[in-house]
């Protein structure tokens, strides 16, 4: 899944980023397909050659690409993503299609796309694979909003102070909208712990901030592969336990 490019005002780069991020993590969960990382992937952001290039170097058979453009209004606002499913062995457009919803939609417009994918490439989805196709990170849109943004922060080659405060912020912003999100918990548990490595804060009130929010986390949601993920680096940033670490992300990959 390659980065959708962001056809809105600079300010919503994130929630581009975002979008395509989501719609991996959706398809990362089915069994017998096997996607590309999103940060392999977004090395392709700035600079894209050609397809048969990208196919060569991750790897690939098919490419999903595609558009985003978030239109705020008075009246509400609006989001078109534009995907398009490529083959790499000969440039052929498979598969493409415009969702035009309201924001509130958002969540859908991500489970169908995936399922549109996965449809195409003739895989047949199982009963559990489809209600987590569907499933809802967080009601609050706003919430989600803030992560989106956190994760963009966090995805970044930033690596000042300012800028991985900010990321803190977002994820904090998130979970007080929405104390239920796990996945916002767990990448705020990532952050702080990231902010420990870097040595911006070596008190232990730092690291007693990520094992909080790596507690929340996995107490909201313990199996999810993206808390499995997110939650390793707090082994390994804030305690250094890499087999702790290790475990967590092979476990989230095979969940």
């Amino acid at each position: 899944v390659l980065p959708f490019q962001n056809r809105g005002a600079s300010e919503d780069e994130y929630f581009a980023d975002g979008m395509s991020e989501e719609i991996t993590t959706r398809l990362a969960g089915i069994d017998g397909l096997r996607v590309i990382s999103s940060t392999s992937a977004m090395q392709y952001k700035e600079n894209r050659p050609p397809l048969k290039q990208i196919a060569e170097e991750l790897d690939v058979d098919y490419v999903l690409d595609g558009s985003v453009r978030w239109a705020k209004t008075d009246g509400g606002s609006r989001v078109r993503i534009t995907p398009q499913l490529v083959s790499t062995s000969d440039d052929s457009q498979i598969w493409a299609e415009s969702y035009d919803r309201v924001m509130e939609d958002v969540f859908d417009m991500q489970a169908e796309i995936a399922s549109q994918v996965v449809a195409q490439l003739g895989i047949n989805l199982l009963e559990p694979e489809r209600q987590e196709l569907a499933e809802r990170p967080t009601e609050n849109l706003e919430a989600y909003q803030a992560y989106l943004r956190g994760e963009h922060g966090q995805n970044s080659s930033d690596f000042m102070e300012p800028a991985r405060r900010k990321v803190i912020e977002d994820f904090q912003t998130a979970v007080e909208l929405d104390p239920e999100f796990a996945l916002a918990w767990a990448a705020l548990s990532h952050s702080h712990a990231f902010y420990y490595r870097l040595g911006f804060d070596l008190t232990e009130r730092r690291r007693t901030l990520a094992r909080q929010a790596f507690d929340r986390a996995v107490a909201l949601d313990p199996e999810a592969p993206k808390v499995l993920y997110e939650t390793g680096y707090y082994h390994y940033y804030a305690e250094q336990d890499l087999d702790a670490a290790l475990e967590n992300f092979l476990a989230a990959s095979r969940a």
